[in-house]
This record gives C-alpha cells, sequence and structure tokens, in this order.
C-alpha cells in the first residue's frame, strides 16, 4: 500500500479513503482491516474508534437507493498530539493508500 500524497486523502469527506465490499457484506471488515495496518509516524501502534456516519453522497454501489454515508473514525497513537479524524468509503473502492502522517507494518 502507497502513501498518500494528498495531505486531504482520508481527512475530508470529499476525499475519503475508499475501502468497499458493502454489496458483499464486507465493508465494516474492509474499514477494520484497513485500520488494522496503519502505523503512527513512528511506528506506533494504533488505535481507533468508529464514531459514527456522515456526509450523504450518491453512488451506484450503496444497498439503498444510491446513497452511501461515511463512516468517520477517531485515530490516535501513542505520543499523537490530538487524535485525527478519517472519513471512510465502504461502498466505492480504489486501491488505499496510507494518509499523511501515517505509516504501515512491512
Amino acid at each position: 500500500m502507497a502513501l498518500a500524497t494528498d495531505s486531504t486523502y482520508g481527512y475530508s469527506r470529499d476525499n475519503p479513503i475508499k475501502v468497499g465490499g458493502a454489496k458483499a457484506e464486507q465493508g465494516p471488515q474492509n474499514e477494520r482491516a484497513f485500520l488494522d495496518v496503519l502505523l503512527g509516524p513512528h511506528a506506533e501502534a494504533v488505535r481507533y474508534t468508529r464514531q459514527g456516519s456522515c456526509c450523504r453522497f450518491k453512488t451506484s454501489n450503496a444497498l439503498v437507493m444510491n446513497v452511501g454515508l461515511l463512516d468517520v473514525y477517531e485515530v490516535s497513537y501513542d505520543g499523537a498530539a490530538q487524535p485525527r479524524i478519517l472519513y471512510i468509503n465502504m461502498y466505492d473502492y480504489e486501491v488505499p493508500r496510507i494518509p499523511v502522517g501515517f505509516t504501515r507494518a512491512p
């Protein structure tokens, strides 16, 4: 998984991380699998908590009426100045990238 170069990737509802899987009933599992590979900038273990859903959008991959919602996660690690908020789209898919400020397990 490559590192993102766009500083808004994952941090903006307009540029969410697209993990897909909703139609195959694997959306939440795909979200957790993505979050589980994240590490802090110096390989710190990451903790995350789902904060809820927001931000209705149109997608042909939605389960009902072509409308999806983004899931919002609070992500932190030891030494972080403050938790970060990540937006994840479980309806659409693009090869996920690691958001700026994080790394991944080798």
